[in-house]
């Protein structure tokens, strides 16, 4: 039997706390933040073993109020001084993880050659891990937004390892204003689901922890989860074609499905919406909006000035019709997850049926 050293120990720290006025105060969105953090609070995850770990992860999630000293010393210290004021009044969203580490001088059983008495391999394995457990928190952010769409927001934090603190960025897409707006229009609707519940199928869905997604429902799996990876795009292009992408998956199946088409299976899987007109005209416009982007028929600003075109947008007019067009594609996909996972789908069968004549 291998035997094993002392537990490596890994924090993660992430603050709950978004510097937007207008979410900050909407009372939906405590809401929801609330209910993510009721289904996440002391929770024990469970991580499927991975080659070279020599252990199963052991993750538990807590949510806290008040930093350790040293943790909040760093958070200030990297904390803009126009900021500073809010700091008494965050939450923050804790990570504890623990691996056992491989004994001193022994031998690893995957490969003969290497001995864990050289402390290079060690501070390698280390950082490869925490790579690792990067990935693991990537996934419960996606996991807890189809379970909670809205609730969890993971942006900037930092990991504490060996007595040191290092910066992390998680750079996923806020579900919030998706969620926001379908509340507008109504469309579609999303329920509270049981995190470990969701957790469990979606480690079942190919191409999430390991290989390629092989079907209609773990593409689209698979395409919602590259809605949370950082990204500069302020085009919209990003966020509108990973949704789409998931969205002809799922319901074209091995073709593109026509708008028409689409419109309806989202209908018959997520129920048909009170102004169904107004809806249909949403989606109509995201395949427009798309159209214009590949074929280079919209207007663009240089990438350079990404970050100017990001508040200008908030004021156009254009830019809030197509954030909005966006924001329901991407609401879209998101409740047909999510009703997948509630009703523990594999795949999703459409069937034509001829009514009484």
């Amino acid at each position: 039997m291998h035997k094993m050293e002392q537990r490596q120990l890994y924090k993660f720290v992430f603050s709950l706390q978004s510097f937007d006025k207008q979410r900050e105060d909407d009372a939906r969105h405590l809401q929801l933040q609330n209910l993510a953090m009721q289904g996440l609070n002391g929770h024990k995850l469970k991580v499927p073993p991975r080659p070279h770990l020599f252990s199963d992860p052991k993750f538990e999630i807590s949510l806290v109020e008040h930093l350790e000293r040293e943790h909040l010393e760093y958070v200030l210290s990297q904390t803009h001084p126009v900021m500073l004021s809010s700091l008494p009044s965050k939450k923050y969203f804790v990570v504890n993880a623990a691996l056992s580490l491989p004994h001193v001088g022994e031998k690893d059983p995957n490969d003969a050659d290497l001995d864990w008495h050289d402390p290079q391999l060690r501070r390698f394995w280390n950082v490869a891990t925490a790579r690792y457990l990067i990935d693991v928190l990537q996934h419960v952010v996606v996991c807890a937004n189809i379970a909670m769409p809205g609730g969890l927001h993971l942006h900037t934090g930092f990991l504490y390892l060996d007595g040191q603190h290092r910066q992390l960025r998680m750079g996923n897409i806020d579900m919030w204003h998706p969620v926001d707006r379908t509340a507008e229009i109504g469309w579609p609707t999303f329920a509270t689901l049981d995190f470990d519940a969701v957790w469990q199928w979606y480690l079942k869905q190919n191409g999430t922890l390991a290989g390629f997604s092989d079907g209609p429902l773990s593409r689209a799996v698979a395409a919602l989860s590259h809605l949370f990876s950082e990204s500069t795009d302020t085009t919209g292009m990003r966020d509108l074609m990973w949704s789409l992408a998931g969205l002809e998956g799922l319901f074209g199946g091995s073709r593109a499905p026509s708008i028409s088409e689409l419109c309806e299976k989202s209908f018959a899987l997520l129920g048909g919406p009170a102004n169904e007109q107004l809806v249909r005209k949403q989606i109509k416009e995201m395949y427009n909006f798309r159209s214009r982007l590949i074929h280079g028929q919209r207007n663009l600003a240089s990438h350079v000035r990404r970050e100017e075109m990001h508040s200008y947008s908030k004021f156009d007019s254009r830019h809030a019709e197509e954030n909005n067009t966006i924001g329901l594609s991407v609401a879209i996909l998101l409740a047909a997850v999510q009703k997948c996972a509630e009703d523990n789908r594999m795949s999703l069968p459409f069937k034509y049926k001829i009514g009484d004549g």
